[in-house]
Protein backbone atom coordinates (compact mmCIF):
# COMPACT_ATOMS: atom_id res chain seq x y z
CA UNK A 1 0.00 0.00 0.00
CA UNK A 2 2.70 2.07 0.80
CA UNK A 3 4.20 1.77 -2.96
CA UNK A 4 0.62 3.30 -4.01
CA UNK A 5 0.75 6.05 -2.15
CA UNK A 6 4.29 6.71 -3.15
CA UNK A 7 3.28 6.78 -7.04
CA UNK A 8 0.34 9.29 -5.72
CA UNK A 9 2.99 11.65 -4.01
CA UNK A 10 5.15 11.29 -7.67
CA UNK A 11 2.14 11.93 -9.73
CA UNK A 12 1.03 15.15 -7.75
CA UNK A 13 4.30 16.51 -7.68
CA UNK A 14 4.57 15.78 -11.32
CA UNK A 15 2.04 18.47 -12.55
CA UNK A 16 5.37 20.74 -13.26
CA UNK A 17 6.93 18.44 -15.52
CA UNK A 18 5.94 17.94 -19.22
CA UNK A 19 6.15 15.03 -21.34
CA UNK A 20 9.17 14.09 -23.48
CA UNK A 21 9.75 12.45 -26.73
CA UNK A 22 12.26 9.93 -27.81
CA UNK A 23 10.86 6.89 -25.57
CA UNK A 24 11.98 8.96 -22.21
CA UNK A 25 9.31 8.39 -19.50
CA UNK A 26 7.05 11.78 -18.41
CA UNK A 27 8.07 11.08 -14.98
CA UNK A 28 11.07 9.39 -13.14
CA UNK A 29 11.78 9.16 -8.98
CA UNK A 30 13.68 6.64 -6.76
CA UNK A 31 11.99 6.40 -3.31
CA UNK A 32 14.35 7.27 -1.01
CA UNK A 33 13.26 4.65 1.78
CA UNK A 34 13.11 1.84 -0.34
CA UNK A 35 15.42 2.85 -3.39
CA UNK A 36 12.31 1.50 -5.58
CA UNK A 37 12.35 3.91 -8.78
CA UNK A 38 8.87 4.66 -10.10
CA UNK A 39 8.72 5.41 -13.81
CA UNK A 40 5.48 6.75 -15.40
CA UNK A 41 4.26 7.66 -19.02
CA UNK A 42 1.56 9.71 -19.88
CA UNK A 43 0.68 13.49 -19.54
CA UNK A 44 -1.45 16.15 -19.65
CA UNK A 45 -4.78 15.30 -20.54
CA UNK A 46 -6.15 19.01 -20.32
CA UNK A 47 -7.11 21.76 -18.36
CA UNK A 48 -10.18 24.05 -17.67
CA UNK A 49 -10.98 27.35 -15.96
CA UNK A 50 -13.70 29.83 -14.83
CA UNK A 51 -12.93 33.44 -14.28
CA UNK A 52 -16.03 34.32 -12.95
CA UNK A 53 -15.90 31.65 -10.39
CA UNK A 54 -12.05 31.62 -9.85
CA UNK A 55 -11.72 28.17 -10.12
CA UNK A 56 -9.22 25.90 -12.61
CA UNK A 57 -8.54 22.44 -13.00
CA UNK A 58 -5.79 20.70 -14.84
CA UNK A 59 -5.69 16.73 -15.44
CA UNK A 60 -2.74 14.49 -16.01
CA UNK A 61 -3.03 10.55 -16.44
CA UNK A 62 -0.24 8.28 -16.20
CA UNK A 63 0.68 4.47 -16.81
CA UNK A 64 3.26 2.22 -15.48
CA UNK A 65 4.43 -0.95 -13.48
CA UNK A 66 5.47 -1.46 -10.02
CA UNK A 67 6.05 -5.44 -9.10
CA UNK A 68 5.18 -6.49 -12.11
CA UNK A 69 1.87 -5.51 -12.12
CA UNK A 70 0.50 -2.24 -14.37
CA UNK A 71 -1.46 0.57 -13.39
CA UNK A 72 -2.67 3.42 -14.62
CA UNK A 73 -3.59 7.29 -12.57
CA UNK A 74 -5.19 10.08 -13.29
CA UNK A 75 -4.19 13.06 -11.78
CA UNK A 76 -6.71 16.13 -11.08
CA UNK A 77 -4.94 19.50 -9.51
CA UNK A 78 -8.15 21.63 -8.30
CA UNK A 79 -6.97 25.43 -7.55
CA UNK A 80 -9.80 28.04 -6.04
CA UNK A 81 -9.18 31.36 -4.55
CA UNK A 82 -8.37 31.66 -1.54
CA UNK A 83 -11.38 33.55 -0.26
CA UNK A 84 -14.15 30.93 -1.73
CA UNK A 85 -11.95 27.67 -0.08
CA UNK A 86 -14.98 27.05 2.00
CA UNK A 87 -17.11 25.90 -0.74
CA UNK A 88 -14.11 23.83 -2.16
CA UNK A 89 -15.65 20.63 -1.51
CA UNK A 90 -13.81 18.66 -4.52
CA UNK A 91 -13.75 14.85 -3.40
CA UNK A 92 -13.42 12.10 -5.94
CA UNK A 93 -13.30 8.96 -3.52
CA UNK A 94 -12.05 5.29 -4.24
CA UNK A 95 -14.18 3.51 -6.05
CA UNK A 96 -15.16 6.43 -8.10
CA UNK A 97 -14.82 6.25 -12.37
CA UNK A 98 -12.63 7.76 -15.06
CA UNK A 99 -12.82 6.88 -18.40
CA UNK A 100 -11.21 7.64 -21.91
CA UNK A 101 -12.70 7.67 -25.06
CA UNK A 102 -10.52 6.83 -27.95
CA UNK A 103 -11.26 5.64 -31.63
CA UNK A 104 -11.55 2.14 -30.50
CA UNK A 105 -14.35 3.05 -27.65
CA UNK A 106 -14.33 3.88 -24.24
CA UNK A 107 -11.64 2.59 -21.35
CA UNK A 108 -13.21 2.76 -17.82
CA UNK A 109 -11.22 2.73 -15.22
CA UNK A 110 -12.06 2.12 -11.40
CA UNK A 111 -9.90 3.75 -8.84
CA UNK A 112 -8.50 0.99 -6.82
CA UNK A 113 -6.93 3.76 -4.23
CA UNK A 114 -7.03 7.44 -4.16
CA UNK A 115 -4.64 10.28 -2.21
CA UNK A 116 -5.88 13.65 -2.01
CA UNK A 117 -3.65 17.11 -0.36
CA UNK A 118 -5.05 19.97 0.38
CA UNK A 119 -2.50 23.03 0.46
CA UNK A 120 -2.46 27.11 0.42
CA UNK A 121 -0.42 29.06 -1.56
CA UNK A 122 -0.60 32.23 -3.01
CA UNK A 123 -3.91 33.29 -2.23
CA UNK A 124 -5.37 29.85 -3.52
CA UNK A 125 -6.61 26.84 -1.97
CA UNK A 126 -4.81 23.68 -4.01
CA UNK A 127 -5.88 20.11 -3.74
CA UNK A 128 -4.73 17.35 -5.47
CA UNK A 129 -6.30 14.22 -5.93
CA UNK A 130 -4.85 11.01 -7.61
CA UNK A 131 -6.50 7.88 -8.57
CA UNK A 132 -4.66 4.49 -9.57
CA UNK A 133 -6.39 1.73 -11.05
CA UNK A 134 -5.32 -1.34 -12.49
CA UNK A 135 -4.50 -1.35 -16.39
CA UNK A 136 -4.94 -4.78 -18.30
CA UNK A 137 -2.90 -5.49 -21.10
CA UNK A 138 -5.63 -4.48 -23.42
CA UNK A 139 -6.72 -1.18 -22.10
CA UNK A 140 -2.41 -0.83 -22.75
CA UNK A 141 -3.07 -1.94 -26.47
CA UNK A 142 -6.27 0.54 -27.32
CA UNK A 143 -3.89 3.14 -25.48
CA UNK A 144 -0.80 2.82 -27.96
CA UNK A 145 -2.95 2.31 -31.07
CA UNK A 146 -5.71 4.83 -30.95
CA UNK A 147 -5.40 8.86 -29.47
CA UNK A 148 -7.36 9.79 -26.58
CA UNK A 149 -10.01 12.21 -27.49
CA UNK A 150 -12.03 13.30 -24.28
CA UNK A 151 -11.43 12.15 -20.68
CA UNK A 152 -14.40 11.61 -17.95
CA UNK A 153 -14.26 11.32 -14.46
CA UNK A 154 -17.41 10.10 -12.34
CA UNK A 155 -17.43 10.94 -8.54
CA UNK A 156 -19.69 8.83 -6.65
CA UNK A 157 -21.44 11.95 -5.19
CA UNK A 158 -21.08 14.98 -7.17
CA UNK A 159 -20.67 16.12 -10.95
CA UNK A 160 -18.64 14.62 -14.06
CA UNK A 161 -15.37 16.21 -14.85
CA UNK A 162 -14.98 15.89 -18.62
CA UNK A 163 -12.97 17.33 -21.24
CA UNK A 164 -11.93 16.97 -24.54
CA UNK A 165 -7.95 16.22 -25.67
CA UNK A 166 -6.42 18.47 -27.72
CA UNK A 167 -4.67 16.34 -30.81
CA UNK A 168 -1.22 17.99 -30.22
CA UNK A 169 -1.58 16.61 -26.26
CA UNK A 170 -3.35 13.31 -27.64
CA UNK A 171 -0.26 12.59 -30.02
CA UNK A 172 2.35 13.06 -27.27
CA UNK A 173 0.26 10.46 -25.08
CA UNK A 174 0.04 7.85 -28.09
CA UNK A 175 3.83 8.18 -28.40
CA UNK A 176 4.26 8.05 -24.55
CA UNK A 177 2.29 4.93 -24.33
CA UNK A 178 3.68 3.38 -27.28
CA UNK A 179 6.87 3.62 -25.76
CA UNK A 180 5.50 1.97 -22.73
CA UNK A 181 4.13 -0.87 -24.23
CA UNK A 182 7.78 -1.44 -26.43
CA UNK A 183 9.77 -0.95 -23.31
CA UNK A 184 7.73 -3.27 -20.74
Amino acid sequence: MKKIYFIGFITILSHSISTSQNCKPAIKATDEFTEQEVIGWGGTLGSSRSSFQGVSQNLKFYIGSLDGKMFAEISVQYMQKGLDASVNTIDIPKGSQFMLKTEEGIITFTSIDNQKKRTKMSGYLVTAISLTAELTQEQLEILAKSPISMYRIEPEDSEPIKGYVKDKKAEKLLEQFQCFLNNN
